[in-house]
């Protein structure tokens, strides 16, 4: 209890975990609060809120001077920036037998990660082992 390093090093991992949490809220996918995890979908908010919620998120990030400097959050911004376009998608319009219907893009990856994960869990539980390394 009395180690200095050990309190200011969970110090500075409550501060990321806290932006972390921040970044989840404004993208709207695997809330702090959900109990699905990494099998969240997000929500079903609009995508222009969704857009100018990360846009607030980034100029937050950007107007702290402690934060604005440091490596992790420039890369996180370069990273928000990167992939901006695809994060923000408009939805595609698809013509079905019963009519036009708009489908919105993914902006993550989780449904081939949970594809994976279960692949994984079904072949190990076959197998009884551990390390997929070899498969």
């Amino acid at each position: 209890m009395a180690d200095q390093t050990l309190k200011r090093s969970a110090k500075a991992l409550d501060k990321k975990a806290e932006i972390f949490n921040a970044l989840r809220e404004a993208l709207r996918i695997a809330l702090p609060e959900g109990k699905n995890g990494l099998n969240d979908d997000g929500d079903d908010t609009d995508m222009k809120t969704i857009k100018e919620k990360v846009a607030a998120f980034q100029e937050k990030l950007k107007s702290e001077e402690t934060l604005s400097k440091r490596d992790e959050y420039k890369k996180m911004i370069q990273q928000i920036d990167t992939y901006w376009d695809k994060l923000f998608a408009d939805p595609i319009s698809v013509h079905t037998a019963t009519g036009e219907q708009l489908i919105q893009p993914q902006r993550t990856n989780n449904i081939l990660e949970r594809f994976f994960r279960d692949l994984k869990r079904k072949y190990r539980k076959k197998t009884g082992t551990i390390s997929l390394t070899q498969v």
